[in-house]
């Protein structure tokens, strides 16, 4: 145990303290501090999904992304609409959702975004959504 501790510690400092002539000082770390090695995939932690999904061509593909007005889903609408993909975001608030859109039609104004209505905690909106969708007459590639 005590050398897990020592290999821990070791590390630690290795990752977020910078040597000064003073002695070492802790740093802000930084995800590619913490995780600054590249996986077999060439990606890190610290990854954007931009530098993931450069060189992609989304284009006649059609994606869902659900909770898309926030967080996580508005970034993935977005680097999936620059890629080209025509996104659908599912969203609880309807008003939310428009902003996000027009947000990233600014951004990039050859993006394919539409929102939708969808409380995935409703089988009703869910049922509402599926048929909006197929009367849409898109097809479906990519479910978030």
């Amino acid at each position: 145990m005590k050398n897990r501790w020592s290999w821990i510690l070791r590390n630690f400092l290795e990752f977020y303290t910078l040597t000064l002539p003073v002695g070492p000082v802790l740093v802000p770390s930084k995800p590619a501090a913490i995780y600054p090695r590249k996986g077999a995939t060439g990606f890190s932690a610290s990854s954007t999904a931009e530098e993931a999904t450069q060189g992609l061509d989304g284009t006649g593909l059609t994606a869902i992304v659900t909770g898309a007005s926030s967080g996580i889903g508005t970034e993935t609408a977005r680097v999936l609409g620059l890629r080209g993909v025509h996104v659908v975001m599912g969203v609880r608030n309807l008003t939310a959702g428009r902003g996000v859109k027009e947000t990233i039609v600014r951004q990039n104004p050859n993006a394919k975004i539409d929102a939708m209505e969808l409380d995935l905690s409703s089988m009703a909106s869910v049922r509402k959504f599926a048929a909006d969708f197929k009367s849409s007459g898109l097809p479906l590639n990519i479910l978030m």
